[in-house]
């Protein structure tokens, strides 16, 4: 699971990532230049300015069953447009992958 920390600016350098620590991150003692450069590993992602996030595909699949139809394939056409302006809205936060199974 991600953690977004609001009001956090993106470091540019591993050098002033007030977190590196806290994460444990030790990318950073990996690089010479630790002030000039952050690690190309490192594991925080810049979050761009944004309104409200949703998960689309969750809204999408509530919006079926709210209708009592099996799927989403039986909307008129210009109900298949308006799903179609959600399904490619701009994705603010990517979906994580799904986590490995422990053996």
């Amino acid at each position: 699971m991600s953690i977004l920390i609001n009001g956090m600016e993106m470091p540019t350098t591993c050098g002033e990532c007030k977190i590196k620590n806290i994460i444990e991150c030790d990318r950073w003692k990996r690089i010479r230049s630790v002030v000039l450069d952050r690690h190309r590993d490192c594991p925080l992602v810049p979050v761009p300015p944004h309104g409200r996030v949703i998960d689309v595909d969750k809204v999408l699949d509530e919006l079926a069953h709210n209708l009592g139809i099996r799927s989403l394939d039986y909307l008129t056409p210009s109900e298949r447009a308006i799903v179609s302006w959600f399904r490619d809205a701009h994705t603010v936060i990517p979906a994580e992958p799904p986590k490995e199974k422990e053996a």
